[in-house]
């Protein structure tokens, strides 16, 4: 009898089609977003339901700073309940619902937002792609500090843990990215580094083939 110690091995992406040469001025204009020194961008990637949290993150944008644009990317059952609440926030005029963005352009969102945030309220988020995909494409993130997506960045080193449920210290960790451009651009960069080492498919398929070996190995 042998005891197998379990590993967790992170998901794979595509670091070639998200990377930070791609432009992402073209979103903006089409967004109605001023360039990075006169406004920001913050952006929220994934499905319109309870779990994501982005209710919470509606409810951080009024103590953001005033520069601050939240654009949401993505649809589902709760797109209206959520338009409805920014109207009821008196924030309507700051929040773009994007929608379903076509699968080629969706680089180009990463590259266009200042900061990503990923609010997410459940484990039901088991590790958060889109953090990986904004890190890759070379920018910060925000991430819930939750088991499954905290573990994808080091806190303070490629972005921020903020705590889930809670608009202040979501709208916090925000703007401390938002008044630093310098931090904000050596996170990315640590950020692309981080998936480069340890979460593109090479990587991660070499992981498991590892794991595979070890366990035919006992056998």
């Amino acid at each position: 009898v042998w005891r197998y110690d379990p590993e967790v091995i992170g998901a794979a992406i595509d670091a070639n089609r998200y990377n930070p040469m791609v432009d992402g001025s073209k979103v903006r204009r089409h967004l109605r977003i001023p360039p990075p020194e006169e406004g920001h961008m913050v952006m929220y990637v994934g499905r319109l339901v309870p779990h994501k949290g982005v209710e919470f993150l509606l409810e951080a944008l009024p103590k953001m700073r005033d520069s601050a644009h939240l654009v949401v990317v993505g649809t589902g059952p709760w797109r209206e309940i959520l338009e409805k609440r920014a109207v009821m926030k008196g924030i309507a005029d700051r929040v773009t619902f994007a929608g379903a963005v076509p699968y080629d352009e969706l680089p180009q969102y990463y590259r266009a937002a200042d900061v990503t945030v990923l609010p997410s309220i459940s484990r039901l988020e088991a590790f958060g792609l889109v953090g990986l995909e904004a890190m890759a494409s070379e920018r910060p993130v925000v991430l819930s500090d939750i088991p499954g997506v905290r573990e994808v960045i080091e806190d303070g080193v490629e972005g921020f843990h903020s705590r889930p449920v809670d608009p202040d210290h979501i709208a916090e960790k925000v703007n401390t990215l938002l008044d630093d451009p310098v931090l904000r651009h050596k996170m990315g960069q640590r950020g692309r580094e981080r998936v480069l080492e340890n979460f593109t498919a090479d990587v991660v398929g070499k992981q498991f083939r590892d794991i595979y070996l070890r366990i035919l190995g006992r056998e």
